[in-house]
């Protein structure tokens, strides 16, 4: 995709690891200024870039809301290059809500809230965008429909099966909704193993994790059989490195469970 990224300067830095996770995904961005050819006008420039673009990342902050910066006449090109701004324009909160008055336009799409790694999870969110197949099987998952989840992830996995989030949801879509203790075994490991490529992935890892301890512990542990590294107490002290987005809270709960599991998943929510 081509991208652009509109940011206050005050927020060069990151905008700059946003530039390079994005870039590392094979997109194009724009992300610059300085770098708008001599002689020409600055606003007709952008205007071209914005036009040429498939989407825009706009880095939220309170020097971006200001009167006079240059991401304000940013986020109007895009509302008229975009009316309906989903699919289109990303909101990047890099600071609370209550530090900024987020503009309508932006509050009418989904608003990341990085809770780990911004570029990371930036980066991640548009790999939706590329693929709607990806956003197709996060609904059918949410809706419990997991045989058009597994039907829309096996076409995607055929043409990437290293994709983390397609793994991920590949392995929750096998899982459908029931627990693992009474799967027979290859089954397990298909599970297994579309999990440990999730892993790979900063994006999915924390998720991936859980879902790991889960199967460790309910078709393992319950069932009394000998269980292969990576070992169910190794994957509950890695798990305590990660946090658990939002986003994915839903999806971990779309597989059923025990009590005790889910002592181990979600610990704070017992203490």
């Amino acid at each position: 995709m081509k991208i652009f990224l509109s940011f206050a300067s005050e927020q060069r830095f990151i905008a700059e690891e946003v530039w390079l996770a994005l870039e590392a995904e094979g997109h194009q961005v724009f992300y610059d200024r300085a770098r708008l050819l001599a002689g020409r006008s600055y606003h007709s420039d952008i205007r071209e870039k914005l036009e040429a673009s498939d989407a825009i990342v706009f880095l939220v902050s309170p020097e971006a809301a200001r009167p006079g910066k240059y991401t304000r006449s940013e986020l109007k090109l895009a509302k008229k290059r975009w009316p309906n701004p989903s699919g289109r324009v990303l909101p990047v909160m890099l600071c609370s809500l209550r530090d900024v008055s987020l503009d309508p336009y932006l509050k009418s799409v989904t608003v990341l809230e990085p809770e780990g790694n911004i570029a990371a999870e930036v980066a991640a969110a548009i790999a939706v965008w590329s693929d709607p197949r990806l956003e197709q099987a996060h609904s059918f998952l949410c809706r419990r429909d997991y045989d058009a989840a597994t039907n829309c992830i096996t076409t995607l996995l055929k043409e990437d099966f290293t994709n983390p989030r397609a793994n991920l949801y590949y392995a929750i879509a096998l899982l459908a909704g029931r627990t693992p203790r009474n799967f027979d075994s290859r089954t397990i490991g298909k599970v297994e193993s579309a999990l440990d490529r999730a892993i790979e992935s900063s994006d999915t890892q924390a998720i991936a994790l859980r879902l790991l301890v889960l199967v460790k512990h309910e078709y393992y542990v319950r069932n009394s059989i000998h269980q292969k590294p990576p070992f169910l107490e190794e994957l509950l002290e890695e798990m305590k490195n990660f946090h658990l987005k939002k986003a994915d809270q839903k999806l971990l709960s779309a597989v059923t469970c025990s009590e005790t599991a889910l002592r181990l998943l979600i610990p704070k929510k017992y203490d």
